[in-house]
């Protein structure tokens, strides 16, 4: 790589030859490396790898049932279910008492007490959005559940309800 001595700064110039002294060298001459074609263009595999690695389109999977995908595109995106029905889904699905993971988290009252408005504010919005996340994943893994156990009375259209269930739950807070 070749260099070129850049001219200094006629500010620089300008000053006192004794405070030139003390100011460092590569302020006053600082080199600058040549740029030219050839240097360029040497590399464009990293360019295009880079290219490729920041592809902002997603990936998309194969296409599923129309009519679910459209209930989906329906519920993330347009329509908001009534709170009638969110709250009926929510008292449907009790976390299992061996799964303390799906519990909703509870806030200590002397912490909270002691909390300031914005960040009680703040957090009774994620308390709501966690309180879908869980409702939603307990339906998943009632399903996954009976799928597992192989029961007998858990029949395919009662799954797909529950499933469906879990999709109106996770995607209330989406919007």
């Amino acid at each position: 790589m070749s260099y070129v001595r850049q001219q200094p700064d006629r500010k620089l110039l300008k000053t006192s030859p004794m405070k030139r002294l003390f100011l460092k060298p590569a302020l006053v001459m600082a080199p600058k490396p040549l740029l030219n074609a050839s240097t360029a263009d040497s590399n464009p595999a990293i360019i295009e790898k880079l290219t490729n690695d920041l592809t902002l389109e997603d990936e998309k999977g194969p296409d599923i049932n129309t009519q679910l995908a459209g209930l989906v595109r329906k519920l993330l995106r347009k329509a908001k279910p009534n709170e009638t029905k969110l709250n009926e889904l929510k008292k449907q699905y009790i976390s299992p008492s061996n799964c303390q993971g799906l519990s909703e988290t509870r806030v200590n009252s002397n912490i909270w007490n002691n909390l300031g408005e914005t960040a009680r504010s703040n957090d009774l919005k994620l308390q709501k959005v966690e309180k879908y996340l869980m409702k939603g994943t307990t339906a998943v893994v009632t399903v996954t559940d009976s799928v597992i156990r192989d029961e007998s009375n858990s029949s395919k259209e009662d799954n797909i309800g529950k499933l469906v269930d879990a999709v109106i739950l996770l995607a209330n807070e989406v919007k």
